[in-house]
């Protein structure tokens, strides 16, 4: 139960589905995980959100939230960009359900650069983020080992895609202080703060 009020909050991730990372011998060669930089700016509460496609809960006195990932959208999962508005109209209910629904984007959004030279990569088009908006989702993380899989020109088309989402996308940015920046949404009264950061180090995300 969450009271009303001002909750900042820093949530892991749940690993539910198309889960993929790099095999432990790769770590060896990776840098030691580097103490992320200090917030620019406190959380300080302003203009929240409220997150759409919800009902008011009318003051029940509870607040419920979501989270699911690890999610792209590679290989037979494409076609699903054909049609953002109904691809995953077959979960939207459970997506939905929650008053906050948060999950974690695993790829890079761009359709340029290089691969880093890793096992996996994963990317995919702007459309994705249309995609979890039209099901549901209320929030993006992209604090995680594939963001940057296509380097930095990949990276600029990410945080291009990022400015126009439909939706809020937290975990990544030009800088730490927009990275770490919070999304906020307000759910009946509650102010609700959700950030995201990766404990994993990435030679592509220290570079």
């Amino acid at each position: 139960m969450i009271g009303s009020g001002w909750v900042p909050a820093a949530l892991a991730l749940v690993a539910l589905s198309a889960s993929c990372s790099d095999p432990p011998s790769d770590q060896s060669t990776e840098p030691a995980t580097q103490s992320p930089p200090a917030l620019a700016e406190p959380l300080i509460p302003s203009a929240a959100t409220t997150p759409h496609g919800r009902r008011p809960t009318s003051g029940r006195g509870t607040v419920t939230l979501g989270f699911a990932g690890d999610l792209h959208f590679e290989y037979h999962l494409a076609a699903l960009l054909r049609h953002p508005a109904t691809a995953l109209r077959s979960i939207a209910p459970a997506l939905r359900r929650p008053d906050l629904m948060m999950v974690n984007l695993e790829t890079a959004i761009t359709g340029r650069g290089n691969p880093e030279p890793k096992d996996y990569h994963f990317r995919t088009s702007s459309r994705a983020l249309q995609v979890l908006d039209a099901a549901g989702v209320d929030v993006v993380s992209l604090a995680n080992n594939h963001a940057v899989d296509y380097g930095a020109v990949g990276l600029r088309d990410t945080l291009a895609a990022v400015r126009q989402s439909p939706i809020e996308v937290v975990g990544i940015g030009k800088d730490a202080a927009v990275a770490f920046r919070p999304a906020e949404f307000s759910v009946d009264g509650t102010r609700i703060a959700v950030l995201a950061a990766t404990t994993r180090p990435d030679r592509t995300a220290l570079a």
